[in-house]
């Protein structure tokens, strides 16, 4: 190895069992990013409107339905599980009504 490669790599040595040099660098990186910069503030704002309740999580959801179905050119619809299940129920229901008319006017 010449005495450059030696050079190079004491000093990578020196730089990563110096931690702080290495993690202050990232941080320094980081924080001239203005993109990261933004994503980190509107993490922030996300938090502290959990922390004080501000998001109700259905609305959460519906604004990620409503993205959803906006994209989507099959026209799907997004409801709620228990709307579903509520639909079925009404439909035995009504199966079950009718098959006992029938049976009183067979």
């Amino acid at each position: 190895m010449s005495n450059v490669e030696q050079e190079i790599t004491d000093l990578i040595g020196e730089v990563i069992e110096d931690s702080d040099v290495v993690e202050n660098a990232v941080e320094n990186a980081l924080g001239n990013n203005y993109d990261f910069q933004d994503m980190m503030s509107r993490v922030d704002s996300l938090e502290s409107q959990m922390d004080n309740n501000v998001i109700d999580t259905d609305q959460i959801l519906m604004r990620l339905a409503n993205l959803i179905v906006k994209d989507d050119p099959s026209n799907k619809t997004i409801v709620y599980q228990t709307h579903i299940d509520n639909l079925k129920k009404e439909i035995e229901d009504l199966k079950k009504a009718l098959a006992g008319k029938e049976e009183t006017n067979g």
